[in-house]
């Protein structure tokens, strides 16, 4: 018993969105979108991949590929594809620079893509952020004991 309590503290812990808080894209707003979209997409992780898919055009094996290898979280996932369309730099580039980058943050996954902040890709990239992440800030929502519940 004791062994399956310490598994799932464990599993918790190190759970993909317990790293995804922390995404230091250098603009606080497109940081909140994307917690905002491995929240939403916590409930099912599968549909929201196949979203993801059907939203840049890509195959989804390409997109679970990198998932389960590398276990990235959708809103990792979300910021590589918006990259990749917003520069048009090659997936395995972008995603290479996510192995060796993503514990410094998106900013400097950013800079090397040639995406430095207030540039054309930059203002690009956030646009596309946007449109994947849901209108209110849900995460710190659920977070607010003093916010009213709504009722299903």
């Amino acid at each position: 018993m004791k062994q399956l309590i310490f598994s799932f503290i464990l599993l918790c812990l190190f759970s993909p969105l317990t790293f995804a808080a922390n995404f230091n894209t250098g603009d606080k707003q497109i940081d909140r979108w994307l917690v905002n979209i491995d929240y939403v997409a916590r409930k099912d992780q599968m549909q929201a991949v196949k979203e993801l898919a059907k939203q840049f055009k890509v195959s989804e094996k390409k997109i679970m590929r990198s998932r389960m290898n590398l276990e990235l979280s959708v809103a990792d996932l979300y910021a590589v594809l918006a990259i990749e369309k917003a520069t048009g730099d090659d997936w395995d580039k972008i995603i290479e620079s996510f192995i060796q980058y993503r514990r410094q943050g998106l900013d400097e996954i950013l800079k090397l893509a040639g995406m430095p902040p207030h540039s054309n890709e930059f203002k690009q990239f956030k646009a596309l952020i946007q449109q994947g992440a849901p209108k209110e800030d849900l995460e710190a929502d659920s977070r607010n004991i003093f916010k009213k519940k709504s009722k299903p």
